[in-house]
């Protein structure tokens, strides 16, 4: 999955790339998963940050409120 990756090529611009690395939820892979190294993994997780920040990249999965229906 991550041995592909490049160290210059990880920026919070490319969410293809940032992509790879959330489950369905949303959630940040771990090294296990993805197969890179820790100094790789530290920039993914730094610039999946900054996505989010920057609205880039959604916090969860689904980012709409549920309402109950009143019985």
């Amino acid at each position: 999955m991550g041995s592909d990756v490049r160290y210059g090529e990880i920026e919070y611009k490319n969410i293809s790339l940032l992509s790879r690395f959330l489950d369905r939820r949303g959630r940040i892979l771990s090294r296990r998963k993805t197969r890179v190294s820790a100094k790789v993994q530290r920039k993914i997780v730094r610039e999946i940050k900054r996505a989010r920040h920057l609205a880039l990249l959604p916090y969860t999965a689904d980012q709409t409120r549920i309402v109950r229906k009143r019985k």
